[in-house]
Order: structure tokens, then sequence, then C-alpha cells
């Protein structure tokens, strides 16, 4: 059958031609932050006018219409969901059909399990490809599904799964005909109202189940914690900036950035001590701390500050240069060492000093040859020793933080560059995130970043 004409691919397709027309004949443009209005919309749609849409289906693959009917009766959010993420990302995931007959499940397997679905898919389909070179590699495994969190029952036995079938390169999303336990499961993707409550909810239901946890709890509450984090990692003679903790209404912060700087107009970073995507960090001058401070306060978090120490610089295209900070992706075995397979890095926006996405920020891959190191006024190459300084500091910051709780078989570490007064550049862990974001945009690492890298998170932690 053409692949234009699979039902759940039709009718994602037929509403994505709806809200992308215009009445001008133009083409209307979505971004990012679209993605709940465009769901709203799409779902309106399917209820509306979803059946009248079969027609053309009826013509062309006649015995698809009774599937595309039943999926508009049964998985219209599912089906809203999917043009939302269609029209407001650029993936390269493979498309996702949703199949009406349920699969048997063969273990030992391995599980991803997540509870946002704003443009899932993306990011879970590099972690299933993994899993399907570990089959391949295993012949006693049985690969990599995801599951969302309310097709998980508290049993440990999924209802239904994602899938990766990789001889039609789609993903299958679809009941489960006979229940199986995971052999381990690995927590990503958590709502956004309260990631650390999510992840110790389902580490300790593994826990009861007698699954095992990929990311588990203990590691991910110090990691959650920037300020406990930072403590480890000086503990352990861990490469980092130096911290301070500001909880609301410290009196003479002022003083207390000075205190980490040599002049008074070099810039200080604030930004709370627990969260992500660099939501609330702040670059300014230590007399400019008191609005960022607040802001980070009346979040109900303490604030945390740092001397600016980020000399590293991604240059674009066009030969423009940005921050940029390396995100590693640090992944292991049970009884084995850390060893970094993976990561991208952030660039932040023209003149922003906060490297993330939540600062419109982007991802890319990690290529030596568009990175330098801003030394003195002026931007030098990126040294080849750096990139094996910058892989070792990615793994002393996630192995001190396991001994001081238990061992994780991925954590993403986001490292910075300093060239310090001597201008000699030397890498610094910055934080650590114990369910790592950006996985699409993850590439393996080559030798010395010297090529861009395949797609992919990790070959390793899926392993026995």
């Amino acid at each position: 059958m053409d692949t234009r004409f699979e039902p759940t691919q039709y009718l994602v397709q037929a509403a994505a031609n709806v809200l992308l027309a215009c009445e001008n004949g133009q083409v209307r443009r979505f971004e990012v932050d679209d993605w709940e209005a465009v769901f709203e919309a799409a779902y309106r749609w399917f209820r509306a006018f979803g059946r009248e849409s079969l027609g053309e289906l009826a013509q062309n693959a006649p015995d698809s219409v009774s599937a595309g009917d039943k999926l508009l009766r049964e998985f219209p959010d599912r089906l809203a969901m999917l043009v939302a993420d269609a029209l407001t990302t650029n993936s390269i995931a493979p498309p996702l059909h949703i199949s009406l007959a349920p699969e048997s499940l063969a273990a030992p397997y391995g599980a991803v399990v997540f509870a946002n679905f704003p443009r899932a898919v993306e990011e879970l389909a590099p972690l299933l490809v993994d899993g399907m070179e570990e089959q391949m590699r295993r012949h006693t495994f049985s690969g990599v599904v995801a599951v969302h969190d309310t097709w998980m029952q508290k049993d440990g036995y999924p209802e239904r799964v994602l899938r990766l079938d990789a001889e039609n390169d789609v993903i299958i999303e679809q009941g489960v005909l006979n229940p199986r336990k995971p052999e381990r499961i690995l927590l990503l993707l958590g709502p956004g109202s309260d990631e650390a409550a999510w992840h110790r909810r389902w580490h300790d239901v593994a826990g009861t189940c007698g699954i095992d946890v990929v990311n588990p709890y203990e590691f991910a509450q110090i990691a959650d914690d920037k300020w406990q984090t930072f403590r480890i990692w000086r503990n352990a003679g861990v490469p980092t900036p130096v911290t301070l903790l500001v909880p609301p209404d410290t009196a003479s912060t002022a003083e207390m950035c000075l205190s980490l700087v040599d002049r008074s107009s070099a810039p200080i970073v604030a930004k709370p001590r627990h969260g992500t995507e660099g939501l609330a960090a702040t670059v300014c001058n230590p007399a400019e701390t008191t609005d960022p401070l607040k802001v980070i306060w009346e979040r109900g978090d303490d604030a945390l500050l740092q001397p600016f120490t980020n000399d590293l610089v991604w240059v674009d295209e066009a030969g423009e240069d940005h921050t940029a900070v390396l995100r590693m992706n640090v992944t292991g075995k049970a009884g084995g060492s850390s060893r970094v397979e993976s990561g991208f890095v952030h660039v932040a926006a023209r003149g922003c000093g906060i490297a993330s996405v939540g600062h419109q920020g982007r991802l890319r891959p990690i290529l030596r040859s568009a990175l330098k190191v801003r030394i003195g006024g002026r931007l030098a190459p990126f040294p080849a020793h750096l990139t094996v300084q910058c892989q070792a500091c990615a793994c002393a910051a996630v192995e001190a933080v396991a001994a001081a709780s238990r061992k994780t078989r991925l954590a993403g570490v986001d490292i910075v560059v300093s060239a310090g007064d001597d201008g000699v550049p030397r890498a610094l862990a910055l934080e650590v995130n114990p369910r790592p974001a950006g996985l699409s945009h993850s590439r393996f690492l080559s030798v010395g970043w010297e090529t861009e890298g395949e797609p992919g998170v990790s070959r390793f932690m899926w392993g026995e």
C-alpha cells in the first residue's frame, strides 16, 4: 500500500494540510511554542471533520477505511498529538503508525518510560535504534520499547508500547498481547510539574516489581540539586566553577558576588538551585543581581551564584560566534567504568550568555572544527587534547555523584571550557542531568571530534 494511505499518516497529513492553509494561499508556519494550540485545533478538526476526510482513502485504499474510522473514534487525541509534532518540529524520526492489532513482547527487553507526549517520538527514536543494535549484538536481548507511564501497570506490565519496525522504517504504537515485565527501564521526559517526584515514584514501582532502573532515583536526587552536586564535586576534586548558595532575601549579595570575581565588571551567573533548560538563569554584573535573584526566589527556590567562566565558542556557518556548552552523554554498565559515547553542543542565541534551548538556543553536533576557545580577547582553535580532557571531566563528574549515591547507566553532563588567567584552556563540569533531554540531536563522538558522528545515544548502557 502507498504509505500516503496508511491510516495514521493519511489522517495526520489531512489535518496538517487544513491547519497549514491560509485564506490568501500562503502556507502558515508554526513554532515549537505553538504545540498546544496546534494540538487543540487538530483535535477539534478530527472530531468535526475527520470522518469526512476518509473519502479519498476509500478511493485509493478501501481496505484502510475501517481502520481510519476506528482511529478517529478511539485515538483522536493521539492523532492530534502527531499533527502537533509534525507541524512544530523538523523531526528526522521515522513516522509513527498506530496499529489496531496487539503484538506479543519477547523477553528480556528494555523500556523507556516517559510522561510527556509533546515531541516524544523525536526524543525516543534514537534510543529505540540503540536497543535494536544491542539486540543484534546480544541475541538473547529482544530490544527496547517506549512506554508512556499511563500505559504501564503498577505491577510493571505494559499494556501498550512504541516499538521500532526497522524493516519498514516506522515506529509502531500498539497494544500488548502477552504483557511481560521489562528487564530494565530508563526514566525520561517526566512531567514538567515535578519531574523529581515522578522519577522517585516510578523508581519505587520498578523496585517493587524487580525491574532494574537505568538512571536510579538515588543518583537523580543529588543531580537534581545543583548545590549538593557542587559540594560533592568540590570534595572529589572534579573541576567546576566556584559556587555560592544564596537563600531567599540574603543580605549583602553584591559583596558575595564581588568575592567570586576579581573586578566589579566581571560577569556573574545567577541560576536556580533546581531546574533545567537554563530557566531563570541570567548573566549579569555583580551590581545587577537583585532582580535576577528575586526572579529565582519568587519561584520558591534558592539561588546559586557563579563567576561566568565559559570561554567556549561555537562559530556558525555565517562566521558568527556564539557562547557554547558541551553536552556529554556518559554511559556505563552495572560493574564497569563510565565512558562518554555521544553528545551535542548547546549553542546560545546571538548575544546571549546562557547556552540553552530555554533561552532560544540551538543544539548542534559536536565538531571540533566549529569550536573555538576565547583566549585574551581572540578566538583560538579548540586543541585536540582538550577533547580527551572534556570527556574525562564528564566521567569524573558522574562517578563522583554515583559514589555518593548509586551508579547510573546514563547521565548528561554539561561541560564548559575556561581559559583562566594563564590562557590554558581547561574543562569544567557545570551541571549533570539524570534524565538527559535533546537526545534527538545526540551523535556518537568520533575520535578527536574530527567528523560528525552517527545519530545515537549509547551502544553500551543496555548491555549486561
